[in-house]
């Protein structure tokens, strides 16, 4: 139903991992974020929402060796 509701409002990056509880949707920036945060708050008062920015990074791997 959120997923729905989000690309009524024209956000077309939505998704839901693995068909449960978590739901993303991508904003342009920080701005139209919290504008839809609160778009979504006002409709929906049971979601929890966090704003989180992209980490543009690849993995790293680290070589951790005991001299034990």
């Amino acid at each position: 139903q959120l997923v729905q509701q989000l690309r009524k409002l024209g956000i077309q990056g939505v998704g839901q991992s693995s068909w449960g509880p978590t739901v993303f949707a991508f904003a342009e920036d920080e701005t139209q974020a919290a504008a839809l945060v609160e778009q979504i708050q006002s409709a929906e008062s049971t979601v929890d929402i966090k704003i989180a920015a992209p980490d543009n990074r690849g993995a790293v791997v680290e070589n951790i060796s005991s001299t034990t």
